[in-house]
């Protein structure tokens, strides 16, 4: 090998080491399971479900989650669903399980209903063709998955009381001592829309008050605990005057360590920022050397977003006055992507 090529040779590895060193800071993996079930064979339909699961699993597919989706399900699609979710979680990754149908509680325990629930003359029999919340957190936590995260969207109904649900509530029904029965173990956050023991609006529109409200917080580049703090804020008020209202959700943390956030690197954002991300917008514009469609601020890019260039090359991740600033990653023609932390436009 002549000394051009060797060198030529040397370049290309030193490159593709570099590369390597760069994946391998890649973002955590994070995977999304979202259920929507409307129209249960025995028990009362819903009309919303399918509308909130379908918009907040296309939320999180624009953060960059992997999504598994799931409508009208019956307890073994249930079952299937939360054996491939769990499945994909691995160590240090981010799981995501969002159900929207109906619920109940027997004897303390949670239970999310399926489509294909029949009725039944005891509590056993509703055991057996319901999943219980709890396994299911279980099954998340025995992954070793970093962040698990559990929001229930679910018809407070009690098929065992033989009540007729109504089209425009939902809820799930816990005993008032809250979540007590359910594991808190480290680096989990469980999301109720209502209160413990309360009803949650089905709403008049195309979705619930509660995934209205979330689909629109839930791109903001704000830590969990803000995030859901808006969002009930914003359910009370617009609940505020219904017969059973204000509708309050509610949570249970155990996170640690780094701020959680559904937009990846917004955790590097300064509070400052935190503070006026209320008011950054969504545009789509020419800029720089190509086309950027994400949250802006004073028509430049500001928050999280995407900008791709003719060559096929784009980012996606958090900006700052206009420049890659924060966690995200660069996809090349090539398929390499680069993905890491930027400090005013530069790799860091």
């Amino acid at each position: 090998m002549n000394k051009h090529k060797m060198t030529k040779f040397s370049f290309l590895v030193g490159i593709l080491l570099w590369q390597g060193v760069i994946l391998a800071t890649q973002a955590t993996e994070r995977v999304a399971l979202i259920i929507g079930n409307n129209n249960y064979q025995y028990v009362g339909s819903l009309s919303n479900p399918i509308n909130d699961a379908k918009g907040i699993a296309q939320a999180l597919k624009s953060l960059g989650f992997k999504v598994i989706y799931q409508e009208d399900a019956s307890k073994r699609a249930m079952q299937q669903a939360i054996s491939k979710f769990t499945r994909q979680l691995r160590k240090n990754s981010i799981g995501v399980f969002y159900y929207a149908g109906h619920g109940t509680q027997i004897n303390g325990k949670n239970y999310l209903i399926p489509v294909d629930l029949r009725d039944a003359n005891s509590e056993n029999d509703y055991k057996r063709q319901a999943i219980m919340v709890n396994q299911v957190l279980a099954d998340m936590n025995r992954t070793g998955s970093s962040t698990n995260i559990m929001i229930l969207d679910a018809c407070r109904n009690n098929p065992l009381a033989k009540t007729t649900t109504r089209s425009f509530t939902r809820g799930v029904a816990i005993n008032v001592s809250g979540l007590a029965t359910m594991p808190a173990v480290s680096g989990s956050y469980i999301a109720l829309s209502t209160s413990p023991g309360k009803v949650a609006f089905d709403g008049n529109g195309r979705n619930s008050p509660y995934a209205r409200h979330l689909i629109r917080l839930i791109k903001e580049p704000i830590p969990i605990e803000i995030m859901f703090k808006r969002v009930r804020t914003a359910v009370m008020q617009e609940t505020q005057g219904e017969r059973d209202g204000p509708q309050v959700p509610w949570e249970r943390s155990s996170l640690v360590g780094t701020d959680f956030c559904f937009v990846d690197g917004c955790g590097q954002i300064t509070p400052s920022y935190q503070n006026n991300a209320a008011r950054i917008k969504t545009c789509k514009m020419k800029w720089g050397r190509g086309e950027y469609q994400g949250q802006c601020k004073n028509r430049r890019p500001e928050g999280y977003g995407v900008q791709r260039y003719p060559s096929g090359e784009y980012y996606k991740g958090a900006f700052r006055n206009g420049v890659r600033h924060g966690r995200g990653t660069q996809y090349l023609p090539d398929g390499f992507e680069i993905s890491t932390y930027w400090e005013n436009g530069r790799p860091k």
